[in-house]
């Protein structure tokens, strides 16, 4: 099956369950992989039959930079519903990484992973 992917996608937004994440913000990393039948598209080089990253990109965007939430699901399942409007979407995969959070200890990140199916 075919892929539409975005990936590393960084914004700023001020989402967690505690006071000093939602007041001081952080950086976000998001990766989408939308999984479709292609076909149509790559035998007509038109974007109507596609699925448009900008539209998933600038969706993301809007989720991350907009309104506080304090989970990653609740964010990370808003931008999979979202991909899932397109008719050619099967699935989809949202990873949304937290480099920064505010615990004692080393890693690369923390974050959720959720995948949508139809």
């Amino acid at each position: 099956m075919d892929k539409i992917l975005l990936s590393g996608l960084e914004f700023f937004g001020k989402h967690g369950c505690y006071g000093p994440e939602r007041e001081a913000g952080q950086r976000f990393v998001v990766d989408i992989e939308v999984t479709a039948d292609l076909q149509k598209a790559a035998n007509s080089d038109e974007l109507d039959d596609t699925i448009n990253y900008v539209e998933i990109f600038n969706f993301a965007k809007a989720t991350i930079e907009g309104e506080s939430a304090f989970l990653l699901e609740h964010l990370a399942g808003k931008i999979g519903d979202f991909a899932l409007t397109y008719p050619q979407a099967s699935s989809v995969m949202v990873r949304l990484r937290k480099p920064h959070v505010a615990i004692n200890g080393t890693f690369d990140f923390l974050g959720v992973e959720i995948v949508r199916t139809r």
